[in-house]
């Protein structure tokens, strides 16, 4: 009797499991567009909706996903990204927020005003990715029914109704819902978000910290490489309605995606390369340190706070392990200096001129940084001007077309100040050959991911580059290190 139960209870989890399989197939083929063959189906369980139907009505028409961004715009970048892979995976059209500043949701900048989203070419790269700024969406006049919460453990999430609440649309009256999610790989998130057709609309209050994918091998793909064999291509079609998220679809954001989104305006890109070209005058090699404090000095006394707690996270472990640094004095600065161009000229490079990510120019009239001559954006344009009208009253003038300075005139209509020296600072440094960052910071790590952006048949967006990656792209990458506690002379 026994072996007739146990063989009785073996066949009903065989049919179950097979039932289960067939509507996850069905429901998938259900969704839009044809479901993958060749990647495998990875959920056990018939995709659902997590939040309450807000009418018996199914929505016809397009879908949208919508979510308030980030404070800092080094972490709103960092947001869009989940923000892109959500999209993909509910097979929703991203509706892309506002630029905001450090300080709060004003001033801000709609997203084209820095970056060329208005290009005829981005719907063919960006296919199957459908995009529209804010100020387009409110035209519509479409509301969420609700504004979801999702339970994400990251410490800097953003997770206030300011934003939705300065759109002058009402949303931040909207109830919110919590989202369960057991996690936040893909597999989970389209199993509670996957069937929600009945909402035009769904409105997240934060995705920052929302998002978990595997690594995968980021190289450029070569004959008989990882990428190669999973048939990873630029401009590859990608499904919406997959199986699995698949090292295909991480690449495909990665290195076409995300490049397409952040690509700056040339107008931006001309006064970033204008900034370039003069801190490489006269043959110098060219050099990026980053001296941007903000709120540093409380953020690191933190992650001090947090290694004395003898519960650090792993990444604070790490990195303090290696002599990494977080606040850094004048004198730390200038004692990393010192080493960075003992390193260059140990590897044979020139003489190294150093351009600084700085939001305060007085930090650069620092005794201890004077020695070095630190050129910041707003220094660099203020001596590039003074050189060009000495030009321009004299018979060999070479002045010809817009000035830099002009060009940011203009710039400065659409992006707020602090927000267009971010972007400057970034994009200047990302076309240094030596750098010098902050490893605690993602302001640093966005320089990083800017210099992956502009190789994305090599790496994409990237938050690190590894040593034979520095290699690939052509950089010496340097973090700062701490000062010795016993001789203030050296480093650690």
């Amino acid at each position: 009797m026994l072996w007739r139960r146990v063989g009785a209870l073996l066949s009903a989890l065989f049919f179950t499991a097979c039932v289960w399989q067939h509507n996850a197939r069905t429901l998938l083929a259900a969704g839009g567009g044809a479901v993958d063959q060749r990647l495998p189906l990875v959920w056990s369980l018939r995709p659902s909706c997590a939040i309450p139907a807000a009418s018996a009505l199914r929505v016809t028409s397009e879908r949208y996903l919508v979510y308030a961004p980030q404070f800092g715009h080094s972490n709103q970048l960092v947001s869009l990204r989940n923000a892109v892979v959500y999209s993909i995976l509910l097979n929703r059209s991203l509706v892309l927020p506002h630029l905001l500043s450090h300080v709060g949701v004003w001033p801000r900048a709609a997203f084209g005003g820095a970056f060329d989203v208005r290009r005829a070419a981005l719907p063919s790269l960006l296919h199957p990715l459908r995009v529209v700024e804010m100020d387009d969406f409110l035209r519509r006049d479409i509301r969420p029914a609700a504004l979801l919460d999702l339970a994400t453990a990251t410490r800097f999430a953003n997770t206030t109704d300011a934003y939705f609440a300065s759109l002058g649309s009402g949303w931040q009256q909207l109830p919110h819902r919590r989202v369960p999610l057991p996690s936040f790989t893909p597999e989970a998130i389209r199993l509670a978000l996957g069937r929600c057709d009945e909402h035009e609309v769904l409105a997240f209050r934060s995705l920052f910290g929302a998002l978990e994918l595997r690594p995968y091998a980021s190289r450029a793909p070569k004959a008989g490489s990882f990428l190669a064999a999973i048939g990873w291509e630029r401009s590859s079609a990608l499904t919406v309605s997959m199986g699995s998220w698949s090292a295909r679809h991480h690449a495909w954001v990665d290195r076409q995606a995300m490049p397409a989104l952040l690509a700056p305006l040339p107008a931006l890109e001309a006064v970033a390369d204008a900034i370039g070209r003069y801190v490489r005058r006269g043959g110098r090699e060219f050099g990026c340190l980053h001296v941007r404090r903000g709120d540093f000095e409380a953020e690191c006394r933190r992650y001090v706070d947090e290694m004395r707690s003898l519960e650090p996270r792993g990444w604070v472990l790490s990195h303090f392990s290696r002599g990494w640094g977080c606040w850094q004095g004048d004198a730390a600065i200038a004692l990393n200096l010192r080493r960075v161009h003992t390193l260059a000229e140990a590897s044979g490079l020139r003489a190294v001129g150093f351009f600084a990510m700085t939001e305060d120019d007085d930090i650069l009239n620092a005794a201890a940084l004077q020695p070095f001559n630190l050129l910041s954006s707003r220094r660099a344009l203020a001596e590039m001007r003074s050189i060009g009208a000495l030009r321009s009253n004299s018979s060999h003038s070479t002045v010809a077309g817009p000035t830099p300075w002009d060009i940011l005139a203009q710039l400065d209509t659409s992006l707020p100040h602090d927000l267009l020296f971010v972007l400057i600072d970034q994009l200047v440094c990302s076309r240094a050959r030596v750098l010098l960052l902050n490893a605690f910071s993602t302001f640093s790590q966005m320089v990083l991911a800017r210099i992956g952006l502009t190789h994305p048949d090599v790496l994409g967006w990237v938050r690190d580059i590894t040593s034979s990656q520095q290699q690939d792209v052509g950089i010496e990458l340097q973090y700062y290190r701490r000062v010795n506690p016993f001789d203030e002379e050296t480093l650690l």
